[in-house]
């Protein structure tokens, strides 16, 4: 199977952490890729979250889980923006 980042052709090694639907070969290729990935990600309204007093995942998420979440998304993102900057310089 072949890395979710369009331009890239090499074989998948990762998923995407937050819906395990896309697979790529590097987190590199996942930080390019996710303006495109982010529209369909998983919708956050299906997702679990875990339950320590239970050891699995299989409570729904809150909205204030949800809305946390989505803030972690953004700040990956971002993050791989900054260091892929840092890298080409």
């Amino acid at each position: 199977m072949e890395c979710a980042n369009e331009p890239c052709s090499n074989r998948v090694a990762l998923k995407c952490g937050i819906c395990l639907s896309e697979q790529y070969c590097s987190d590199e290729c996942m930080v390019e890729d996710w303006e495109r990935h982010r529209e369909h990600c998983s919708p956050i309204e299906t997702a679990v979250a875990f339950d320590p007093s239970t050891g699995v995942n299989e409570r729904p998420m809150t909205r204030y889980e949800t809305e946390h979440l989505k803030a972690l998304r953004n700040i990956y993102y971002e993050l791989g923006q900054i260091r892929r900057a840092i890298e080409r310089r």
